[in-house]
């Protein structure tokens, strides 16, 4: 019994790790999209500034 709950805690404690790396991932592919999207910004910005000048 004992050994049967230890092996069920230790798959939950990897499904909770897989999780928390599937959090990550997306966490960090969400900055790098929003990072991308201040480059475009700022290039637009730039483009304009220039057009104006």
């Amino acid at each position: 019994m004992k050994r049967i709950l230890n092996i069920l805690l230790e798959n939950r404690r990897k499904k909770n790790d897989m999780l928390q790396e599937e959090t990550n991932f997306n966490n960090t592919r969400r900055e790098l999209r929003k990072t991308i999207d201040n480059i475009h910004y700022y290039f637009r910005w730039e483009e304009n500034i220039s057009e104006v000048e």
